[in-house]
């Protein structure tokens, strides 16, 4: 599993909020080869991280 802390801080260094990270959990749905995803959730929300070799990671903030 991906420490939580590290993907916490990619997200905050695309300049999303993450205060605290609790989680991380990879997504299978949305990994690809190469590229892997994870569901990272924080004290104060949600993402979906896909790490794209090469450039910067894929940020999306979840609903809920």
């Amino acid at each position: 599993m991906q420490p939580p802390e590290m993907i916490a801080d990619q997200v905050r260094n695309q300049g999303f909020p993450c205060n605290k990270a609790l989680t991380s959990e990879r997504d299978s749905t949305y990994s690809r080869a190469d590229e892997p995803a994870w569901i990272l959730k924080c004290d104060n929300a949600s993402y979906r991280v896909r790490f794209v070799p090469g450039k910067a990671a894929t940020v999306v903030r979840l609903d809920g």
